[in-house]
């Protein structure tokens, strides 16, 4: 029993040559079931197949017929693109479009056209045999028609562009010499605004230098005039210095204090006010000017001596001397009010006049 399925196990592998000696057997028994099924329903596919294709043929046989009747509207619409075309009166005229459709649009030589004419009739010259047309379907129609629809609006974009390209040739050196002129114009006035922006901001750098030396000599003038009265007459008023400081400006207007006076520089016009503020800012800058500080007389001897800047606009110099006199003025005063019947107490007003009255009878005022 097991030799004999044995042998018919190497009969199937024989005849599957798809199969191995290896494979089990119901592996080998499914591969025969499906190459006999195979078999089996060939011959129904090959019938489907070929009835697939005798409708198909059916079809182009009906798409044919529609192509012919489509072809006198594709020939309609060549022959009213080609009006243009058209040959003089005396040539014989072509068959018309319906003509071409009755005798037949498949045949290669219309009887028509075959058929021979008199030299000289009375009646109507027949139409002159055309070309013969291919038989072409649907499809091949939209395209031609498609293509001359093209070739007629390619053409109208060249009329067009040869149209503007003649139009822009008339007057076209006029127009580049007016470029041209318009051209150098704007160049000549730029160069003129350049020039302009040059000149004044040259002339605003030459004004700026010119405020900057001012300022620099004023500062020097000021200094200097200050530290010599201070060391003169031991006092000096803010108003004098302005003038001093000022007078080369202000020569020109008839003096500091005149009324109605007017300036050659706006940039230079200020208030009294405006230059006394400047004058205190620079002193109140001046270092070692203004304060308490150490110094030698001209004997040898140290000083203590008190520069400061009073609300009154006055810079005035305050040594042991200025004092000395000061106290001993503040003494006086207190014994005259004692004599007078007060209490013999000098305030610091009091004080201050009496310094003020030395100073001034020191300054010679």
């Amino acid at each position: 029993m097991l030799s004999s399925i044995t042998s018919f196990h190497r009969l199937i592998n024989s005849l599957l040559p798809f199969t191995t000696p290896g494979t089990p057997l119901y592996q080998d028994v499914i591969h025969t079931i499906v190459l006999c099924a195979f078999l089996y329903f060939l011959p129904y596919i090959a019938e489907r197949r070929a009835g697939a294709r005798a409708g198909q043929t059916a079809e182009d046989g009906n798409d044919q017929h529609a192509d012919a009747q489509t072809l006198g509207e594709v020939l309609r619409q060549e022959l009213a693109i080609e009006d243009e075309l058209q040959p003089p009166d005396d040539e014989p005229a072509p068959p018309p479009i319906e003509a071409l459709l009755e005798n037949g649009i498949h045949e290669d030589h219309a009887p028509a056209f075959d058929a021979p004419q008199p030299a000289f009739q009375n009646q109507q010259h027949q139409p002159a045999p055309r070309a013969n047309r291919e038989n072409i379907g649907a499809k091949k129609a939209r395209s031609i028609t498609r293509r001359n629809q093209r070739r007629q609006y390619h053409g109208w974009i060249r009329e067009q562009a040869e149209a503007r390209r003649a139009q822009e040739a008339v007057g076209a050196e006029e127009r580049e010499a007016a470029l041209q002129a318009e051209k150098e114009r704007r160049l000549e006035v730029e160069k003129k605004l350049d020039e302009k922006r040059m000149k004044e901001r040259s002339l605003v750098k030459a004004e700026r230098e010119v405020r900057e030396q001012r300022e620099a000599k004023r500062r020097v003038d000021c200094e200097r005039f200050v530290k010599d009265r201070l060391k003169e007459e031991g006092c000096v008023e803010i108003v004098e210095v302005v003038e001093e400081v000022w007078q080369d400006e202000d020569s020109d207007s008839g003096g500091l204090w005149s009324k109605g006076k007017g300036k050659a520089n706006a940039e230079e016009e200020r208030s009294w006010e405006e230059k006394a503020i400047w004058v205190e800012r620079l002193l109140r800058a001046i270092p070692g000017l203004l304060g308490k500080k150490n110094v030698v007389k001209e004997n040898g001897t140290e000083a203590v001596v008190m520069t400061m800047l009073t609300t009154g606009g006055w810079i005035v110099k305050i040594d042991e001397d200025v004092m000395r006199d000061a106290y001993a003025a503040a003494a006086q005063m207190a014994r005259d009010k004692v004599k007078a019947g007060y209490d013999g107490k000098v305030t610091m007003m009091e004080l201050g006049h009496v310094l003020e009255d030395i100073l001034m009878a020191r300054a010679g005022g």
